[in-house]
């Protein structure tokens, strides 16, 4: 899997075959990198209106 949960509020990502290469990511820097490919493939992402 290329994608872990480290902890809490952070993942690591793992590159290569067999994860030689290791990067941690904040949730939110994860979050902007979803936001980003996204739009790239034509999505719009948005939070639904919350009730009042």
């Amino acid at each position: 899997m290329p994608l872990v949960r480290a902890e809490a509020t952070a993942y690591v990502l793992l590159f290569g075959p067999h994860g030689e290469r290791r990067e941690a990511l904040a949730t939110a820097q994860l979050m902007s990198l979803v936001v980003d490919i996204a739009g790239e493939l034509g999505f719009v992402l948005s939070v639904p209106p919350r009730d009042s």
